[in-house]
């Protein structure tokens, strides 16, 4: 009876320690795969800044150009209407114009495939649209004013906090 005693004794201690060890086992299995999913997260975060930034900064980009194009389509047109007629300040204009549509022309081409080139290297359509959000909703940063400026009204009939005499 002893000797069984002592037998059913050793199989509870076994399977506690085999039970210990498996439980810590998987504790570390567990926090192997949460230093893993953050290494994850911070690559998958990386990925997004860059993929943001440079649907961004094409977007800018051709926000500027257009700008540029229509400035230098009404110098030239002005240009055309003064007495520059034989004089080279158009053709500068009408240069600097061409040379803006041109490259205007490269970073829409640019822009129509990004998302397509962002697909193929494991970017998710919602990155870029979140771009878009921000550009349609305006700046996303607290303490940043929207509302409109008083420049260029009439100080008299701006409302201010101080009493004027």
């Amino acid at each position: 009876m002893d000797q069984m005693n002592s037998r059913i004794t050793a199989d509870v201690r076994t399977r506690r320690t085999v039970a210990v060890l498996t439980s810590g086992i998987l504790m570390l299995a567990f926090v192997g795969v949460n230093l893993a999913s953050a290494e994850d997260e911070a690559t998958l975060r990386a990925e997004k800044d860059f993929w943001q930034e440079r649907y961004s900064s094409l977007l800018k980009r051709a926000d500027s150009l257009e700008a540029t194009v229509e400035r230098e389509r009404e110098l030239y047109a002005d240009a055309n209407r003064r007495n520059y007629r034989r004089g080279t300040v158009r053709h500068v204009h009408r240069d600097a114009m061409l040379e803006a549509q041109a490259e205007l022309a490269e970073v829409k081409a640019e822009l129509a495939g990004i998302q397509e080139e962002g697909r193929r290297a494991g970017a998710m359509p919602g990155w870029f649209y979140e771009v878009e959000l921000e550009r349609e909703s305006g700046p996303l940063r607290p303490g940043t004013e929207t509302g409109p400026s008083d420049e260029g009204r009439n100080p008299l009939y701006l409302e201010t906090d101080s009493p004027s005499e």
